[in-house]
């Protein structure tokens, strides 16, 4: 190699060197991993589904994430359209036992792509702190209030459910969220010795959605520093919408003025 070479190659390298020293760590970029088995039972009157879904929290730095898994599929994420901080990928299966096949448990390897600077590596494990599989959840979640598709629903909501007698279950998980996006948002774990949680503030007058599961998790670290959540579940989902505030204000005025007529009278 001609010096002229050798001195372009030098400084290449350079450059190289210190776009990666500038984006750091790969925990630098990612602030979570989540993957999860899931008994699906959907909206009530929905078909029972199988999936594995995974994602991973990124700033905006990174372009593309992938994955291996045990098996050596390699997974190619999408970002989300409504938040591009995430990247997600979901695998639908006909059957419980091919959900279980599918990768199976042992460590999952992320590749996480920059627009400048090489791509990183990270790996999580989809087990038990044990190493073995985490106990696959499968007990449909009923939920006795709020109603699917009801639509009036106090602010003050409190959330009310049958007994999970699933052994594999560890935890419920309640996540709420405003349909179109805006308004009051609620997530929480309770016990899974619990059947009610709340009352829960809610905006008056949107429409909300519940997922609501009975979890195994696992939360941890990997060696990285990065938290991640792996888990199996049963997930049920609803809607229901809360009074417009407008409605009760409406209703206690004409209440008023029906009795200063009667008063008149």
């Amino acid at each position: 190699m001609a010096r002229t070479d050798r001195g372009i190659a030098w400084v290449f390298s350079g450059l190289l060197l210190i776009a990666a020293s500038a984006l750091g760590g790969v925990a630098d970029h990612v602030s979570t991993v989540q993957m999860s088995k899931e008994f699906h039972y959907g909206y009530p009157g929905d078909p029972l589904g199988f999936q594995f879904d995974m994602a991973v929290e990124t700033d905006a730095t990174v372009t593309g994430v992938t994955c291996q898994a045990t098996d050596g599929t390699n997974i190619v994420f999408g970002q989300e359209p409504d938040d591009e901080s995430w990247w997600s990928w979901s695998g639908y299966f006909s059957t419980k036992e091919e959900l279980a096949a599918f990768g199976g448990h042992g460590d999952y390897v992320f590749t996480i792509e920059y627009a400048s600077g090489p791509a990183d590596t990270t790996a999580v494990s989809y087990a038990t702190d044990g190493g073995g599989a985490i106990p696959q959840v499968t007990q449909e979640p009923i939920v006795l209030s709020p109603s699917h598709l009801a639509v009036d629903v106090p602010a003050n909501l409190l959330i009310a459910w049958d007994e999970c007698t699933d052994p594999a279950a560890t935890g419920v998980g309640i996540e709420l969220e405003p349909k179109d996006g805006i308004g009051v948002s609620v997530e929480a774990h309770p016990p899974v010795s619990e059947t009610q949680y709340g009352p829960v503030s809610l905006t008056p007058g949107i429409e909300y959605v519940l997922q609501f599961d009975f979890g195994h998790a696992y939360r941890r670290t990997n060696a990285d520093g990065i938290e991640y959540v792996v888990d199996t579940d049963s997930e049920r989902k609803l809607s229901f919408t809360t009074p417009e505030p407008a409605a009760g204000s409406l209703l206690g005025l004409g209440a008023v003025m029906l009795l200063r007529r009667r008063r008149k009278g």
